[in-house]
């Protein structure tokens, strides 16, 4: 489910001094490292080396407005949140912008927004980085063009942050991204795939996690497997039903999958990394299907065993 509340992420933090207790119970500080603390919740979020520079979400989310306007040419204040990410106890935070007047129409009818995603970490495992993605514009399912994105990552260190990010070096940059996107949706909606294949390529495509062993497939198939091809057929059906039976319906059921991610293990978290996947599976199965010698289910490889996944 989207999120747009901001208070999720801007929440005060601050700086404190890392310390332990010797042998004796005595408190001693520990120089080399500090520790990010949620004062919201007064628990850490983070624990950072001393020569880390903290960038605030508040600070981060001023540098997307500011790269987005440059991107889109427009005012900061037409810029719109759309969707904020963030696990429980806060340690990182995407915040997606886009906008909404920003339109791009793909297949004549399909009709897509452009939004700039901000990243950023309280505990030095993410830095500063800024991608480029597409949003279905009916749903806001996003899809991240790794590959070819607009890029801009900064460290968190006192040498790699000034108060203004010079974007103008993306400029132009856009326009290519989006002559690229209209190319592969064109391929994808023209490669037609047979009766039984769309299960197997959405997890093809978001390369979802198979068995590893009949133990493991006895063990989880009735939490995990089962209501994930469970879940990845509703998706199919909802989309291959209206768009067609092709890759283009595909693409559309990963990004949903990606952008509602179910509430199980080592899928919940996983959104950026999904969307991603997907803009590299877009490009690469694109380019996949021109080749004569093309074979789907060489291609599928072992996903096609989800087929069969049955009580």
């Amino acid at each position: 489910m989207r999120n747009t509340d901001l208070s999720k992420v801007l929440f005060p933090v601050e700086m404190r001094p890392l310390q332990y207790r010797d042998g004796s119970g005595s408190p001693v500080h520990l120089r080399s490292h500090q520790v990010v603390i949620d004062r919201d919740m007064d628990a850490p979020v983070g624990v950072v080396g001393s020569g880390y520079q903290l960038i605030l979400n508040e600070e981060a989310l001023k540098f997307a407005k500011d790269c987005a306007s440059q991107l889109f040419e427009t005012k900061p204040s037409d810029l719109e949140v759309f969707n904020v990410i963030t696990p429980y106890r806060r340690w990182f935070c995407h915040i997606d912008l886009v906008h909404r007047g920003y339109e791009v129409n793909i297949l004549k009818n399909e009709v897509y927004l452009p939004f700039v995603r901000v990243t950023n970490s309280y505990n030095a495992t993410r830095a500063l980085r800024f991608d480029v993605g597409y949003c279905r514009k009916l749903c806001l399912n996003g899809v991240i063009f790794e590959k070819h994105s607009i890029e801009f990552n900064f460290p968190h260190s006192s040498r790699g942050m000034s108060n203004r990010v010079d974007f103008q070096i993306a400029k132009g940059k856009l326009q290519a991204l989006r002559t690229e996107f209209e190319s592969d949706a064109e391929r994808l909606h023209s490669f037609q795939f047979p009766q039984g294949s769309a299960v197997p390529l959405v997890f093809r495509a978001l390369q979802l996690p198979m068995p590893k062993s009949p133990e493991d497939w006895e063990k989880r198939k009735d939490d995990f497997y089962l209501p994930l091809k469970e879940r990845v057929e509703e998706l199919a059906d909802r989309y291959v039903g209206p768009l067609g039976q092709n890759a283009y319906a595909i693409l559309n059921a990963g990004t949903d999958f990606a952008s509602n991610p179910p509430e199980t293990p080592n899928i919940r978290r996983q959104t950026h990394a999904m969307q991603s996947r997907l803009g590299q599976w877009a490009n690469e199965f694109s380019e996949a299907v021109t080749n004569p010698s093309f074979n789907l289910p060489t291609y599928v490889g072992d996903y096609m065993a989800v087929s069969g996944w049955a009580e």
